[in-house]
């Protein structure tokens, strides 16, 4: 509480507020380029970018501009900056999932989709600086017929369901989607 005080009282808040976002939306962005790679999406970032204008009226790729031009891609996906990653440890993973902070982000994440989203899995894209890589979790089985196993790090049965989580890199290569699907 002492650091968020310490803002409000030097009126720093709105701007440390601002830098956040802006650090949200550049990795959002990231991973945007990273599925325009991956499945060949053509044109330049600013026509892009232009695009993006179109549909949600920002400047920036984001994940609801993904989703509203590729409405058949098998997962949901959402990006967010998690704070205190790298204090997660292997017996977390394991034994207490569901107590980590990367849980709380993901089911918050996941509590947020629109009532009318049509059951496709969810995944959590995020950063994890002890690994220096961007990693996504996300609910689908093993046997998902859109995801093949290329190695993934962690597949943990919990009591919400299953998880897997797996470099951003592994993930989009398992993918047997194409934007023509």
């Amino acid at each position: 509480m002492g650091r968020f005080r310490d803002l409000m009282d030097s009126g720093d808040l709105p701007q440390e507020v601002e830098r956040a976002a802006r650090r949200r939306s550049a990795f959002e962005e990231r991973v945007v380029s990273a599925l325009c790679r991956r499945f060949q999406i053509r044109g330049s970032i600013a026509d892009l970018r232009q695009d993006c204008v179109r549909v949600g009226g920002r400047a920036w790729l984001s994940l609801v501009w993904w989703s509203s031009q590729h409405p058949s891609f098998p997962f949901h996906l959402e990006a967010r900056v998690i704070p205190r990653v790298h204090e997660v440890t292997a017996a977390d993973w394991l034994q207490r999932l569901t107590r980590t902070e990367i849980f709380r982000e993901w089911d918050d994440a996941f509590s947020q989709l629109p009532p009318d989203w049509d059951a496709k899995p969810f995944g959590l894209v995020f950063e994890w600086s002890e690994l220096q890589t961007t990693v996504v979790m996300y609910n689908a089985p093993p046997n998902w017929d859109a995801v093949t196993d290329v190695g993934g790090m962690y597949r943990r049965l919990v009591r919400v369901g299953f998880f897997t989580v797996e470099p951003l890199v592994s993930f989009l290569a398992g993918l047997t989607w194409s934007p023509q699907s």
